[in-house]
């Protein structure tokens, strides 16, 4: 029978004679056997009616999975050849927890992004020795690692093996170190060619170099 309001074929579960959990089981779409698996339970407030569950995961025919939201795939990605996991709370409450039992000095976690059996990169965790509440963590990659900013995803920076490439592409992205009190130890202007060292101006294809002694004088120097 249906159940929760809706007309899937549904499982239900009690504990000591109060509705409290379900599964069901909805054909996606009349015209298809696709059909999807949710899971039903109980907020703290409601009656124990069976109108009062509500839904917590989705498992849809495609093998998506959408935990607190009915289509794993947020964002429209519409890729059946991926399978994608959305995880949506209230109020910014999303999260995925990877971890350990309580344990001292323990590997905590690690997110493997693999090719059948082969790892080609992964993010691990590992805790500090003797505690639990601190701990190191590790990007692994088999090639490049290039990191990547903005609405395009602007490559901004690149390690390889052997060397550290900011700004690739060649694109318009200076590169800025700050001081405790000076702004512009250091800056890369990539549209004029330059380098400048206490300043943040100067002329194209320069290097410029400016410092501030105790006395307030300046001393600059540009080739």
């Amino acid at each position: 029978d249906g159940f929760a309001g809706t007309t899937e074929v549904g499982i239900l579960g009690g504990i000591n004679d109060s509705l409290s959990a379900g599964i069901g089981f909805l054909r996606e779409d009349a015209n298809t056997w696709g059909t999807a698996i949710k899971f039903y339970n109980h907020e703290a407030a409601t009656s124990g009616a069976t109108d009062d569950l509500q839904e917590v995961m989705r498992i849809d025919s495609n093998g998506n999975i959408g935990i607190g939201v009915a289509d794993g795939d947020v964002t429209n990605d519409n890729t059946v050849a991926r399978t994608i996991v959305g995880i949506i709370g209230t109020a910014n409450r999303g999260r995925l927890n990877l971890g350990t039992t309580a344990s001292n000095g323990a590997d905590a976690a690690t997110l493997a992004f693999t090719n059948g059996s082969n790892t080609l990169a992964e993010i691990s965790v590992d805790t500090n020795s003797g505690v639990q509440n601190a701990g190191k963590m590790y990007f692994n990659s088999t090639d490049d690692m290039i990191f990547r900013t903005g609405a395009s995803f602007t490559e901004r920076i690149t390690i390889g093996s052997s060397s550290v490439v900011f700004n690739a592409p060649g694109n318009d992205i200076d590169f800025q170190v700050e001081g405790t009190n000076q702004a512009h130890c250091l800056i890369v202007d990539a549209q004029l060619d330059s380098v400048f060292i206490g300043t943040n101006s100067g002329a194209a294809d320069k290097f410029s170099f400016q410092a501030l002694d105790t006395a307030g004088n300046y001393a600059w120097f540009g080739h």
